[in-house]
């Protein structure tokens, strides 16, 4: 961009001094002209494309997923509301949360007057993570070239998840089975299997345990309710991603570790264990309910969006009857 615009300013002297050179040498008025017009030419072109900086308008968008080594498409449009046309140089960098990696894309488009311009590219990466993508600097040439008119580019950015890679850990977890099913103490807004204590009562879908059919409450609203189980804190369990230490791994080990991660919930989900994911966010601790593949999936962008400050209480960890406790560098 810099080269380009220096290009442009030695071409244009070296015009202004030819034609100053002409008139000096005998050249009539009309030389004489013509060198002012392209000296003053550089002053007039700046002045336009301030004018048309205030009609341009930015936008990124970018594939919400993505698996890790695949690339996300991301297109940035370019709007023009001014009269004039704009020709503008973009530097858009890509940032992945998790493993701190980055890659920068150099963009250039013109636009017409009342006109739109669609840029696709791609951002990848090698490892999983979440990846925001922003437009770090961006400017509107003047038609000499040799000026760059800045645009706003706060809050032009958009992000993705590059998924990790899933691989099938062999898990034998014993809930406490030796517990008694009722309890004094239940996990808040986790399903489970006692039925001694309902969670929730919601309407009948396919698939449901018939023995699970609130019989009273059906009669009443001629609507089949079936009850759902809560689930006791002495048998909950947590996967817990203590991530204070993911800025200080190299790139793969933090690769690895969210693989194993997900992995393990991937497993869990896939056996039907009713289990909550956590992970620090802030100082404290984070919790989502990831008891099936679903709630997993919609979760993982959370769980892969990079470090986070140390915990500065693990109360909260103690309500649970087993952790799964996930971290590069154990307290």
């Amino acid at each position: 961009m810099k080269a380009r615009q220096i290009t442009a300013a030695v071409l244009w002297l070296l015009a202004a001094a030819a034609l100053a050179a002409v008139w000096a040498a005998g050249g009539g008025a009309l030389w004489l002209g013509a060198a002012i017009a392209v000296l003053l030419l550089p002053g007039v072109s700046l002045l336009l494309a301030l004018a048309a900086r205030r009609g341009v308008r930015l936008s990124l968008t970018l594939t919400p997923t993505v698996p890790k080594r695949a690339a996300a498409q991301a297109v940035l449009l370019v709007k023009n509301d001014a009269l004039l046309s704009a020709r503008a140089l973009f530097r858009v960098r890509a940032v992945n949360a998790l493993t701190r990696e980055e890659t920068v894309t150099l963009l250039r488009c013109t636009v017409p007057p009342k006109g739109t311009e669609e840029l696709r590219f791609l951002v990848e990466s090698r490892r999983c993570g979440q990846i925001t993508a922003a437009v770090e600097k961006a400017g509107l040439l003047d038609i000499c070239g040799i000026f760059a008119v800045p645009l706003k580019t706060e809050n032009i950015a958009a992000r993705t998840t590059a998924l990790p890679d899933m691989f099938a850990p062999g898990i034998d977890l014993a809930l406490a089975s030796s517990m008694p099913e009722e309890s004094d103490s239940y996990a808040p807004g986790c399903r489970g299997n006692d039925l001694t204590e309902i969670f929730q009562l919601r309407e009948y879908a396919p698939g449901d345990d018939l023995r699970r059919i609130h019989w009273k409450m059906t009669a009443k609203t001629d609507r089949l309710i079936v009850r759902e189980a809560s689930l006791p804190l002495q048998r909950s369990l947590l996967v817990f991603w203590d991530k204070t230490a993911a800025d200080k791994l190299a790139p793969d080990a933090a690769d690895a570790l969210a693989e194993s991660v997900s992995s393990v919930c991937q497993s869990l989900s896939e056996q039907g264990y009713a289990y909550q994911l956590g992970w620090p966010e802030g100082g404290t601790a984070r919790f989502a309910e990831a008891g099936s593949t679903e709630e997993l999936l919609r979760n993982l962008p959370l769980l892969l969006r990079g470090g986070a400050e140390p915990l500065q209480e693990t109360g909260a960890l103690r309500g649970f009857g087993k952790i799964l406790y996930f971290t590069a560098s154990p307290d």
